[in-house]
């Protein structure tokens, strides 16, 4: 028999994840426990010592809208630990940039554009003391299932190439990290 998989929003994934939890605890009391979510509404958050959370605003949440983006990130983020007041990690947080594409305003899929994004991600985490960490979504650019938002079944949300040239969000990265 196959049971239906159980989604995040569901109340029997909140009681399912707060056993999981119990028994990582119960095995090593020493770790904090935690897993990544991307959803805003996920009961299992109430369980875990630090919140991990994937988000992607201005790409597949209010895609090219870089201002309306980040103000629902920022809200997004008050909200959660409003109703979660533990630390926040962002696990995953970025937008596809081809190589070599550049615009001027910045728009979606160019160089300017991913790094523009990044650097806004990471100046709202970096103004709320409960946003403990974040990590780009990703190093390197890097082979995928063929999708209609996937040119050359590539994910191109690496901050380098696959061939690991530097995109622009690289060398913005260095310099903010170097500052």
């Amino acid at each position: 028999m196959s049971l239906p998989p159980i989604r995040q929003r569901q109340p029997a994934a909140g009681a399912a994840l707060a056993e999981l939890y119990d028994l990582a605890r119960a095995l090593d009391p020493t770790r904090p426990v935690t897993y990544a979510s991307h959803e805003t509404d996920d009961p299992g958050l109430g369980a875990v010592d630090i919140l991990c959370l994937n988000r992607y605003p201005a790409w597949y949440h209010l895609p090219g809208e870089l201002e309306l983006g980040m103000a629902a990130l920022a809200a997004d983020l008050d909200a959660v630990h409003a109703q979660h007041p533990k630390p926040i990690v962002l696990t995953e947080f970025g937008a596809d940039a081809l190589p070599g594409a550049h615009a001027d305003p910045p728009a979606m899929w160019s160089e300017e554009y991913q790094a523009e994004l990044v650097a806004r991600v990471l100046d709202i985490a970096a103004e709320r003391p409960f946003v403990v960490g974040a990590h780009v979504w990703t190093l390197a650019d890097f082979a995928t299932a063929q999708a209609d938002h996937r040119p050359y079944a590539t994910n191109f949300k690496g901050v380098f190439t696959r061939d690991r040239r530097p995109k622009l969000a690289a060398h913005a990265l260095r310099r903010r990290w170097r500052a």
